[in-house]
């Protein structure tokens, strides 16, 4: 039997989850912490887009816009760790980052680390879990800023990304599907004319 307090840690850790599946819109760049986005001016950070969605989480869940001590540490953990992927090893391994055309790596890392926050919160391993999901959740961020899935237009979470599923109808590695936006493209919000094929992510 699941207790009343790990049933809580589910719902919050669902809660958190599935919020920050949206998709951003308007967002312009992403950037590891909220400094280097200029705190807002040309982007949003990794760390800054996953604290206002926990914010948001914090307060449905708990019904205040005043959270605890422990919440707000427990959200300060999950965004670190969200910006921690973009630094040391992992920040050069396509797998973290949706990077190279790695859909099949890249949903592995999340699965695997969805796995892994199940288990910290059933076993009380809160910190870890905490980490992971901030971790993933930098994976799965990554996929709609490293893919063409917003230059085609789709303003909904893809279905498959970020669960445990193979993304269907991906280009082939050496495929060209994007060109680089520019810091000059401020106000654009027309992404179609970056779109190199309209047939793959």
């Amino acid at each position: 039997m699941i207790s009343k307090k790990l049933s809580l840690r589910f719902v919050v850790a669902g809660s958190v989850a599935t919020s920050l599946l949206a998709v951003p819109v308007g967002v312009l760049a992403f950037a590891p912490e909220s400094w280097h986005e200029l705190y807002g001016a040309i982007g949003k950070s990794h760390e800054s887009q996953t604290l206002d969605a926990l914010r948001q989480v914090i307060a449905q869940v708990y019904k205040t816009s005043a959270p605890s001590r422990s919440s707000l540490r427990a959200r300060d953990v999950i965004a670190a760790a969200d910006a921690k992927i973009d630094t040391g090893e992992t920040k050069d391994l396509g797998r973290y980052h949706f990077d190279g055309e790695r859909f099949v790596e890249a949903q592995k890392v999340i699965a695997d680390s969805v796995k892994d926050v199940v288990w910290g919160l059933k076993n009380d391993r809160l910190e870890g879990a905490r980490f992971k999901l901030g971790s993933s959740l930098h994976t799965l961020q990554d996929f709609y800023s490293h893919s063409n899935w917003i230059e085609k237009m789709n303003t909904i979470p893809h279905p498959e990304a970020g669960r445990d599923l193979t993304i269907q109808n991906t280009a082939l590695t050496a495929d060209k599907t994007c060109v680089e936006c520019l810091i000059i493209n401020v106000g654009c919000t027309d992404c179609s004319a970056n779109l190199n094929t309209t047939k793959s992510i």
